[in-house]
């Protein structure tokens, strides 16, 4: 389905079922993202917990391509407009460094988001993060990533990681957001569900 620029009607225009059907279908296509009590979805992808995508190589980035997002163009237009990145991951029980970071850019250029070396059983990493349009080709990144130890939960909180660096985006273009994770060995470090919503405000502005 795709929009169809709206029309300009003269006076005592004649208006044919085409033109009306038309003026449906932008209708449908606006309410895509406005459910029936006409609260908005603002969610750009959501990835529920599956089975996930793990490592398969040792110190060396690799992509988590299975949750690789596109952002359109302009989606975030303003100053201040964000997006909102959830996700869980699992951390293999040993002792091994592993990192996370994310990119938004057709260079694939990262930004650290998270690093551990803690050695846990029954280990789970979530994270939250905001990434905030700074310019057109650069974002900010502010967020918490907290590990859980346990079989159940919720459970104990064994440590907290706060998050703050900038990143290069490409707001302007269709990009893709990506998850890139590294590791001493595969398997070290796996994704297993994500959600990313969009923020955009009405007026947003440098300061």
């Amino acid at each position: 389905m795709a929009w169809t620029a709206p029309v300009t009607w003269p006076p005592y225009h004649h208006v044919t079922a085409a033109e009306m059907n038309a003026v449906s279908a932008n209708l449908a296509i606006l309410k895509t993202n406005i459910c029936d009590l006409g609260w908005p979805r603002t969610a750009v992808k959501t990835y529920a917990y599956s089975a996930g995508q793990s490592l398969t190589v040792g110190f060396a980035w690799e992509e988590m391509t299975n949750f690789r997002t596109v952002i359109p163009a302009g989606y975030l237009s303003q100053p201040g407009d964000a997006l909102l990145v959830e996700g869980q991951c699992t951390p293999a029980s040993n002792a091994n460094p592993k990192y996370m970071k994310f990119s938004c850019c057709a260079a694939d250029t990262r930004a650290d988001v998270w690093a551990c070396a803690l050695n846990l059983a029954t280990h789970g990493m979530f994270f939250r993060m905001i990434v905030r349009r700074n310019t057109a080709v650069a974002g900010n990144i502010a967020g918490i990533c907290w590990d859980c130890v346990g079989g159940g939960y919720p459970t104990a909180v064994s440590q907290w990681y706060l998050t703050g660096s900038t990143m290069v985006c490409d707001w302007a273009n269709a990009t893709n957001f990506k998850f890139w994770f590294y590791a001493s060995a595969p398997g070290d470090l796996r994704l297993n569900e994500v959600g990313i919503w969009g923020i955009r405000g009405l007026v947003g502005t440098g300061v």
